[in-house]
């Protein structure tokens, strides 16, 4: 089912773009159906930073659009450690027994 998206990706302009620039790109697909996104997979914090869309049906883009916003305004930031794995202050204020739902 990804073997076509992946070869479409491949002769896109924009993986020809990554190409260019000394990019060497590693697939790693992690499907997810349109309700999967509701729950905001953890994974989706870190791809909302360093992500690149290659191909999508605009599902994707309105989702990290929404959770860039709702970061920025719950104040999140993601903090590197010196061995340089990081981790996610999702909102820094919070107050003890207050619900957190992104």
């Amino acid at each position: 089912m990804l073997r076509p998206i992946l070869r479409k990706v491949q002769h896109s302009s924009s993986y020809a773009d990554l190409a260019r620039n000394g990019y060497r790109l590693k697939f790693s697909p992690v499907p997810y159906k349109p309700g999967d996104l509701n729950d905001t997979p953890p994974l989706l914090l870190d791809v909302v930073e360093d992500g690149v869309i290659l191909y999508d049906d605009g599902l994707m883009t309105r989702k990290l659009s929404d959770l860039k916003e709702k970061l920025r305004s719950l104040g999140s930031k993601r903090i590197r450690t010196k061995s340089g794995k990081w981790y996610w202050v999702l909102k820094p204020d919070i107050k003890p027994g207050e619900i957190l739902q992104i």
